[in-house]
């Protein structure tokens, strides 16, 4: 899985942004 992947479903999750 690609990073960018990672965290827009880390955002679309926690619906915070990761750093």
């Amino acid at each position: 899985v690609a990073p960018h992947l990672r965290d827009d479903h880390e955002i679309a999750t926690t619906g915070s942004l990761k750093e």
